[in-house]
């Protein structure tokens, strides 16, 4: 018979032996743990990253855009007023005429490690207004292919004359509005990612917010006139740059090589 002694002996080193496998269990989990974590966290910077720059090219261009369409519309109005019409056949929009991969990528993610419903909310509003412009462009292309030229040396008195005209100017009454509509939904799209964009730059924080936005300016310096033009252009966009940092970076994009 074993004695109790030897007894407790091996069930102390049993014992042992279960605990070690617990603790190289634990310690395996860890390290898969650390490393699913670094994993996501990334992913985030470059989801996070991308959609920046997603969001800053809405911000920034979309607003010219729709100054521009909505000067076209006033005009387009006051030929209307006056009775007449322009030709709209030139308008075409080839699918597709914005970037917004990252957007819906980032809707997408099931995981809320990485996009969380404030974020999610932001996205899906700005996913809504440039679908919503997709859709006007296309019924702008729609209507401005129904166009019809008047051939040369008909009389205004001939009914296809008449007609045609007739055609026209109601499909230039449908051209404004939908070319209005285009205007606001610009704007939206601008006012949305303007929205957005902060709950972005928290996640990315300061350093890599400002990386991407010095990335931005050294884009566009070139399409700048002068060096204080850009200190009023950047400063206006990104405020938190001061004057000295704007400058260098316009002669650092601008410098002849």
């Amino acid at each position: 018979m074993f004695s109790s002694k030897s007894s407790r002996g091996k069930w102390a080193w049993a014992f042992v032996d279960l605990l070690v496998v617990i603790i190289g269990v634990y310690i395996a989990f860890l390290i898969q743990s650390s490393a699913a974590a670094e994993k996501d966290k990334k992913e985030k910077e470059k989801v996070f990253t991308a959609l920046k720059f997603e969001l800053e090219h809405f911000r920034l261009q979309m607003p010219g855009m729709s100054g521009y369409v909505a000067g076209e519309v006033e005009k387009y109005l006051a030929i209307r007023r006056d009775g007449d019409y322009a030709s709209f056949t030139d308008w075409r929009f080839i699918q597709p005429q914005y970037s917004y991969q990252i957007i819906e990528f980032a809707i997408g993610i099931q995981n809320t490690e990485i996009v969380d419903f404030e974020l999610y909310d932001a996205l899906q509003k700005l996913y809504v207004e440039i679908k919503k412009l997709e859709h006007t462009e296309s019924l702008i292309m729609e209507t401005s292919m129904r166009y019809q030229t008047i051939p040369t040396g008909l009389s205004k008195s001939d009914p296809l004359y008449q007609i045609t005209w007739a055609n026209n100017y109601d499909h230039f009454g449908r051209f404004i509005t939908f070319m209005n509509d285009r205007a606001r939904i610009l704007q939206a799209v601008a006012d949305e990612s303007q929205s957005a964009l902060p709950i972005i730059n928290e996640e990315l924080g300061q350093e890599k917010t400002k990386e991407i936005e010095t990335q931005f300016i050294l884009s566009n310096a070139k399409r700048i006139q002068s060096e204080d033009q850009a200190v009023v252009f950047a400063k206006k966009i990104f405020p938190d740059f001061t004057e000295e940092e704007v400058r260098q970076l316009y002669r650092q994009a601008t410098e002849t090589k």
